[in-house]
């Protein structure tokens, strides 16, 4: 069987969709019956043949940003046409973003140096707010009430968006945060992952618990990439190391993930393993890399 590896994915209807990290491929996993096929492209004349980054979608309508930052293409599941809004995101050849959304009509496109670019996709106008500061590197962010908190992989910032108002606001952390790879929200609270596995619960006021369960674990640098929440666990995905980890959130016990389909193995040591993913009420679905 052929390995199919891609960054990101989209759920619709209990479908899940997604560009083929090698090929350009738009495709389709069936979550149900866990076949996977090829979509076509009927207008394939238009088709631009550009490797994917990240991907979100809106009704049947697939957004997805190209690694350039260039263009970003709208896929139509039930006319199997592409279409390319040209968002103006190039700051290097890949790595331009930082969070992909949605919110009702509108597409939320956080770009990794210049601010966040918005696509109406009733109006098809594309409008650019800037972040309030210049920042080296913002890496990732998260949906928090009425606002989207972006964290730069260093430092002591978080920017902070009001999509109602359209304005940005900055809030300075009593300490400083480095290596920042992922964050999330829940409840009152945030949860930010540093790349060596540490996890940083944040009350977005002055108090913090350092988790450092993973860190011990891994004992490396390059260690994580994402953190999902359940229930009654953190889980911490990879980067480069081999390991889900699963931590209970009140005793912060430690297992390790091991149910893997038959002959899994990861294809490739140096690429992070795990980037994008998508949630249900049910599920988180991560693209695998590697």
């Amino acid at each position: 069987m052929e390995n199919i590896i891609f960054r990101d994915c989209t759920e619709i209807n209990n479908k899940l969709y997604f560009w083929d990290e090698d090929t350009a491929t738009p495709m389709t996993i069936d979550l149900e019956q866990r076949e996977c096929s090829i979509l076509d492209i009927s207008n394939r004349e238009r088709y631009r043949d550009q490797f994917i980054d990240l991907t979100t979608s809106i009704d049947s309508k697939i957004y997805s940003v190209e690694r350039s930052g260039a263009y970003m293409c709208e896929y139509s599941i039930d006319t199997r046409q592409v279409r390319y809004i040209n968002i103006g995101c190039q700051w290097r050849a890949d790595g331009n973003f930082a969070l992909m959304q949605h919110e009702a009509n509108n597409i939320f496109i956080f770009e990794r140096k210049h601010g966040v670019t918005i696509y109406d996709t009733i109006s098809d106008k594309v409008e650019k707010i800037p972040y309030p500061i210049a920042v080296d590197e913002v890496i990732t962010g998260c949906k928090y009430k009425d606002e989207y908190l972006l964290f730069p992989k260093d430092g002591d910032q978080v920017f902070r968006y009001d999509v109602r108002k359209k304005k940005w606001c900055t809030n300075k952390m009593r300490t400083q945060l480095f290596r920042v790879v992922h964050a999330v929200s829940e409840q009152n609270n945030i949860y930010i992952l540093t790349e060596d596995g540490t996890i940083i619960e944040w009350d977005m006021g002055d108090n913090w618990n350092v988790i450092n369960v993973a860190k011990a674990f891994y004992n490396t640098d390059r260690a994580a990439s994402r953190i999902c929440l359940t229930k009654d666990n953190f889980v911490v995905l990879p980067s480069v190391a081999d390991e889900i980890l699963i931590i209970d959130k009140e005793s912060l016990e430690m297992t390790i993930y091991k149910e893997y389909p038959q002959n899994f193995k990861y294809s490739n040591n140096t690429w992070t393993r795990y980037l994008g993913y998508c949630e249900n009420e049910r599920e988180y679905l991560f693209a695998c890399r590697t």
